[in-house]
């Protein structure tokens, strides 16, 4: 089949037929923060991170693969379009689609979206800086001494 008819029947699956029988299947979804140019994990995202990453991994049919159609959406602010989505094998079936947004300033439910549909709900929790202070703990200190020119850890040490 021709390129271009190729793109013409894609476009008329997508646009003409029903749009249920060609939704995203077997996906997860991953939440990420970034943090001083690392992508960090963790059960909670800091008041002090640069930016949220969001990863979707599903198997997308060949009308699901443009970035436009996904949509991040969280209660108060603008929808984000999916800032891109890239093949993960090399049959092209598997693919990711990333988002990156700003961090909320409270704890959020967000939500993902393909073409108005909903594919999965996400709470982001938001630790605040009030937070972390209160549970702010010292585990295990561990003293270090200077003998000399070396340094030596040490439980205690006399003066």
């Amino acid at each position: 089949m021709r390129h271009w008819i190729r793109r013409w029947a894609d476009w008329v699956m997508a646009n003409l037929t029903h749009p249920a029988r060609f939704r995203p299947t077997d996906q997860a979804v991953h939440l990420r923060y970034e943090k001083a140019g690392q992508l960090l994990h963790g059960p909670a995202v800091p008041w002090n991170a640069d930016a949220i990453v969001v990863e979707l991994l599903a198997k997308l049919p060949p009308i699901a693969r443009q970035r436009t159609d996904f949509v991040f959406r969280i209660p108060g602010r603008d929808p984000v379009f999916a800032e891109a989505v890239r093949a993960d094998d090399p049959d092209g079936v598997r693919h990711r689609v990333f988002f990156r947004v700003s961090v909320p300033p409270d704890t959020v439910t967000a939500e993902l979206l393909w073409k108005h549909r909903l594919l999965a709900e996400l709470p982001i929790v938001v630790q605040s800086g009030d937070d972390f202070l209160v549970n702010l703990q010292v585990a295990n200190p561990t003293v270090t001494v200077r003998i000399g020119n070396q340094s030596v850890a040490a439980q205690t040490f006399v003066a």
